[in-house]
């Protein structure tokens, strides 16, 4: 699950636009204790503590990282993005309409985050009030949400597959010392890559996801080719190619985020 952040993380932050947030202590009663607690205000949309929802309501959180908090209610595992609007649980990804805030260590969500992907109920008519539905099933996303997620995950699992950063290393070496070596090691990876990505890429679902797994084999092509130029040479050849492997980089990263807007779009909406 972790794995397919890698990307969202990438492309999601330049969604956390800068809002302006206002905090106050209100009270709020979960499981009928009374409690108060410091609530975040985000747009328009208040946002509480995380940490203390959960200790009060029997959430376990069992693992935090930079990416996302994993939290865990019996049998029920969900997953918070902390940079972006995802949340996953074990049968899909939902989308939340507020990025958490994180104030000072303390996380802050929309309730409805707790309330949804864990089965409460909220009631407004006397202020804040959470209770545990009796008969609770966990959320199910939308079919076109699965096969967006499907997606996701694959999509991180290329972007694993073909190392950018390794290649370009390598040609950055081979432009100091001509090793045939080198050269025939990294042209066999990319065709070794290319295999990977073809074995991954029988299973995307959408056309998007399709569309970028073509820019990821372009871009394996065009390493390969670098190292050819190099090979016989062909400096003018590899220069012509070099500014290729910027534009199809830059191609890459544009349907990227085409993709996560389509996520965003189509994805189950936390209600």
């Amino acid at each position: 699950m972790n794995k397919s952040y890698k990307i969202v993380v990438m492309l999601c932050v330049m969604l956390g636009m800068s809002i302006a947030t206002y905090a106050k202590s209100e009270p709020i009663k979960l499981e009928n204790k009374q409690v108060t607690l410091d609530v975040q205000e985000k747009g328009g949309r208040k946002l509480y503590p995380l940490r203390a929802i959960c200790n009060e309501l029997g959430i376990d959180i069992i693992k935090v990282t930079e990416n996302s908090i994993v939290l865990k209610q019996g049998d029920n595992n969900v997953s918070i993005n902390r940079k972006s609007q995802i949340v996953y649980n074990d049968n899909g990804y939902f989308v939340s309409d507020v990025i958490p805030l994180e104030i000072n260590g303390t996380v802050y969500v929309p309730i409805r985050v707790i309330s949804y992907m864990f089965g409460y109920n909220i009631d407004l008519s006397n202020g804040m009030a959470l209770t545990k539905v009796q008969s609770f099933s966990m959320p199910k996303p939308s079919y076109g949400s699965t096969l967006l997620a499907n997606d996701l995950r694959l999509i991180s699992e290329m972007r694993d597959i073909v190392e950018v950063k390794y290649y370009l290393d390598r040609l950055e070496e081979l432009t100091y010392v001509h090793d045939y070596f080198i050269i025939d090691m990294c042209k066999d990876y990319t065709i070794e890559d290319q295999t990977k990505l073809d074995n991954v890429a029988q299973y995307l679902k959408s056309s998007s996801g399709k569309v970028i797994y073509e820019q990821y084999y372009n871009l394996l092509n065009y390493f390969y080719r670098a190292f050819y130029y190099i090979e016989n040479f062909n400096y003018e050849a590899f220069s012509k190619n070099m500014n290729n492997i910027s534009k199809c980089f830059n191609e890459l990263n544009s349907k990227l985020d085409i993709f996560l807007k389509e996520i965003y779009k189509n994805g189950t909406r936390i209600q």
